[in-house]
């Protein structure tokens, strides 16, 4: 994921899923994995806890993938 947050701010701010069927995205779910991964072909929040990587936004996988 390019650009993932880093932090709980940054999180809030990001929008999941901005594509022209959605262009205003879906705003971070808090509780849940920040990455971004595809459902399909559409880009959505990762539905795991989060406790882990930067700012514990993330589920421990997805932690490593972002730096």
């Amino acid at each position: 994921m390019i650009g993932a947050p880093k932090t709980l701010k940054e999180a809030r701010n990001y929008h999941y899923g901005e594509w022209a069927g959605n262009p205003r995205g879906d705003k971070y779910i808090e509780g849940q994995c920040a990455y971004e991964i595809l459902k399909g072909w559409i880009p959505t929040q990762c539905k795991k806890n989060n406790g882990y990587g930067p700012g514990w936004l993330y589920y421990k996988v997805h932690a490593s993938k972002v730096k």
